[in-house]
């Protein structure tokens, strides 16, 4: 008997500007793909934007009191890498 496990990744084909590609391509290290630059970008765009709305946030004593205790309560934890 014998089993057969296929992984297929979808991928996509985008026109981007000749400018566009050297700019990714500059960012691009060695053993990174496009893919994982571009989602380097977004997320850090994404970061940008959320800090923005909570920047021009009312002032909100409670949201503050309780962001101040899930950092206390994070303190309390430790992470470790683990191999398996």
């Amino acid at each position: 008997m014998h089993t057969c496990i296929h992984t297929c990744i979808m991928t996509r084909v985008i026109s981007i500007s000749d400018e566009a590609y050297d700019r990714l391509k500059s960012i691009k290290k060695e053993n990174m793909s496009f893919s994982k630059v571009i989602i380097g970008l977004t997320e850090t765009e994404r970061r940008k934007r959320f800090f923005e709305f909570v920047k021009n946030m009312e002032p909100d004593e409670e949201l503050a009191r309780n962001v101040e205790e899930v950092y206390k309560q994070r303190g309390r934890f430790r992470l470790r890498r683990v191999t398996l």
